[in-house]
């Protein structure tokens, strides 16, 4: 025998909170209800399914992007071209020409010549300035800044001459590209 749900109270004066199942609505009575409507006796209201919102979040951000492809083609172009192209990564190439004739070997009071190649791999024309420097233990001499322009692709071969002073020196040829932190160098002896 099934015993009704009541709300109300009790013959003892406390309201009965007895355990009502999710599927309550197929276990009630339905004779006992009869023209009596509670609010705990409605179904719960539906909740809109989220692919609904997904769906629609999804044509709110396609017509966004058809938008932008009509107002700007160019541009849009572009910007596809760099997300989905693989681009080229500019660079510089600086190096010796000759690294087996650098002399470590120095001359006191005579030039010493060395050569150094810079190559522009930048995708565009690009100006380059360098320095040469002398440095010992005591001194260190700016030998030569000189600035040059290349075309993309293009190399320019340098001479540079360094003339030591001290005997019996340890010294630090360096080469360096303004504005690029990159130096090449190399160690020479005087006797």
């Amino acid at each position: 025998m099934r015993q009704p749900h009541n709300n109300g109270p009790s013959r003892s004066g406390h309201a009965d909170l007895t355990y009502r199942p999710a599927n309550h609505y197929s276990q009630l009575d339905r004779s006992s209800q009869a023209g009596r409507s509670s609010v705990a006796d409605r179904p719960p209201a539906l909740k809109p399914a989220p692919w609904r919102l997904i769906i629609g979040i999804c044509l709110a951000v396609a017509l966004v992007i058809v938008g932008a492809a009509i107002a700007y083609p160019s541009q849009f172009k572009h910007q596809l071209e760099l997300s989905i192209v693989r681009q080229p990564t500019p660079y510089t190439q600086l190096y010796f020409t000759s690294p087996s004739a650098l002399s470590s070997k120095l001359r006191v009071d005579q030039k010493n010549n060395f050569e150094f190649t810079i190559e522009n791999d930048e995708a565009r024309t690009y100006q380059y300035t360098y320095t040469v420097t002398l440095a010992d233990f005591r001194s260190h001499l700016v030998v030569t800044t000189a600035s040059l322009t290349l075309g993309n692709g293009d190399r320019a071969t340098q001479i540079a001459t360094v003339t030591p002073k001290d005997r019996k020196s340890k010294y630090l040829i360096t080469v360096a590209l303004e504005g690029g932190n990159q130096s090449i160098r190399f160690y020479g002896e005087t006797s």
